[in-house]
């Protein structure tokens, strides 16, 4: 993890909003829409992901999934545990560990 992504994790990224997620190979993308004036994106790649857990509830609700909070730590073997927590439609986080956490483009 660079210290831009570090960063951004010690700031907050409660208020963001999932844009896209998606999984290619052992790597999860995840792009989130910023709050703020202009709106920006951040692409994030978490790199060998495991012990992934996705448990949200829209409810009767739709639209983008408005984070909570963002967390990411180091544990043991250098890997990172990363945690995203939702909070009002959905309800619910995202929770896994990873070897790495990347800056990707945004399309």
């Amino acid at each position: 993890m660079n210290a831009a992504i570090r960063q951004a994790f010690e700031q907050g990224l409660g208020d963001a909003k999932v844009r896209s997620m998606s999984w290619t190979d052992e790597d999860l993308l995840l792009d989130l829409v910023l709050p703020g004036f202009p709106v920006r994106h951040l692409c994030l790649r978490f790199e060998m992901i495991a012990h992934l857990r996705i448990v949200l509830d829209y409810g009767d609700c739709v639209g983008q999934p408005l984070l909570f909070s963002a967390h990411a730590k180091a544990i043991d073997s250098g890997r990172w545990k990363v945690r995203f927590s939702f909070g009002v439609a959905p309800d619910g986080c995202i929770e896994f560990e990873c070897n790495n956490i990347f800056e990707c483009p945004t399309v």
